[in-house]
């Protein structure tokens, strides 16, 4: 999604700036402005999104590791926590 709509970006910014390309001699400047707003839209897409996928792989591996810690230092959200793997996971948390 991200990647498309930088694409989008780059093609209209490419279409209303003919210039933009003039040294390379390419006559429709859609196409390349396209495919380099994709590109950076993916990557910049693939970074954020990754910050985001760390922390909450950093949440459940410490809420596995020592629930009582957390249980102690934030109450709510480990009620939260516990009520969401309840669900999700019924017989293995049995216990919880």
């Amino acid at each position: 999604g991200i990647g498309l709509i930088t694409g989008l970006i780059g093609y209209v910014y490419a279409k209303l700036d003919e210039d933009v390309f003039a040294g390379l001699y390419i006559e429709d400047a859609g196409v390349p402005g396209f495919l380099i707003g994709l590109f950076v839209g993916f990557l910049m897409g693939s970074v954020l999104l990754s910050v985001v996928e760390s922390a909450v792989n950093t949440v459940i591996v410490c809420f596995a590791e020592s629930p009582g810690e957390f249980q102690t230092n934030h109450p709510m959200l480990s009620r939260e926590m516990r009520a969401a793997w309840k669900e999700a996971w019924p017989s293995e948390c049995a216990e919880m």
